[in-house]
């Protein structure tokens, strides 16, 4: 996922989620437990966020969450959020070489830092 590769690691959670099903029964989309499904999208927020100026493997993670049809709105708005704060923080540093490698850091540490998502696709809506 880190390369970019969203359809080789979409590829290698459905030869695990085949290992745990009988022969003919896996189905697409594939029907992630919700405790799977938090965990993808946990590590799909950390690599995103860990490669905040790299659009191919932002996209990436964005990408494999919808082929496993999970939530992406709150991942693609942290990361344009994020995207901004680091390019204000990184500007205000002037001539300091370390400055946005530090505007990076504390960025990453901020968005890591808010709760992880819930089973978003599976709230009612509050009347």
């Amino acid at each position: 996922l880190a390369q970019g590769r969203a359809m080789t690691a979409f590829h290698l959670l459905m030869t695990k989620c085949a290992r745990r099903v009988s022969p003919g029964e896996l189905k697409l989309p594939l029907a992630l437990s919700a405790e799977d499904g938090r965990r993808l999208h946990k590590v799909a927020k950390s690599v995103a966020l860990y490669n905040l100026l790299n659009e191919g493997v932002v996209s990436s993670a964005v990408c494999l969450l919808e082929l496993c049809s999970l939530e992406t709105e709150m991942l693609r708005v942290d990361v344009q959020a994020a995207k901004r704060i680091y390019e204000h923080n990184a500007q205000k540093g002037g001539e300091d070489v370390d400055r946005p490698r530090a505007a990076a850091a504390s960025v990453i540490e901020l968005f890591l830092s808010f709760p992880d998502i819930e089973d978003a696709t599976h709230r009612t809506p509050e009347a």
